[in-house]
């Protein structure tokens, strides 16, 4: 039977020609004459986020957070977190198929989401990381940070306070 949920979604190509076919959990990496990268495919430990604004729970916007690569071929991907009690996390597959070292970044707050990602020309990682704030967890934080490629946390800057 046709199922259109069952097929792959169209390639990611970073700056270097390193193109990804994603078919989770499982991700494939191919040079620029399609030839299948040393390392890959690589399999995802858990599932791409999928924004949600606290107190919006019942809304289900129906996507997960696109993977982005950097301009090295590293494969960027936010990812839900592993239980109810911790935050998600953003994780990084280079070119190797291997995570560099540190990598993934986790945030500690429960119900805490990496909500956008972009990568600079120098491989700088800025993230939109959204907090859910007070008893009742229905207002939220944003806090945009911009994240080494070694996975240190450089500068953080809080857009959105309740």
């Amino acid at each position: 039977d046709f199922d259109c949920n069952s097929w792959p979604e169209a390639p990611l190509v970073a700056a270097d020609g390193t193109a990804y076919l994603m078919d989770f959990p499982t991700i494939y990496a191919f040079d620029a004459a399609l030839r299948r990268l040393p390392g890959w495919p690589v399999e995802v430990p858990g599932y791409l986020a999928s924004p949600v604004a606290p107190g919006f729970e019942g809304l289900d916007c129906g996507w997960g957070m696109e993977p982005v690569a950097g301009p090295n071929g590293t494969l960027y991907l936010s990812l839900e977190p592993t239980s109810k009690a911790r935050g998600g996390r953003l994780d990084a597959i280079a070119k190797t198929g291997k995570r560099p070292t540190g990598w993934p970044v986790g945030l500690n707050r429960a119900g805490s989401t990496f909500w956008d990602v972009a990568v600079g020309d120098d491989g700088t990682v800025y993230a939109l990381v959204v907090e859910p704030e007070g008893k009742k967890k229905k207002k939220a934080s944003a806090t945009l940070v911009a994240i080494d490629p070694d996975s240190e946390v450089r500068y953080a800057v809080t857009l959105l306070e309740p």
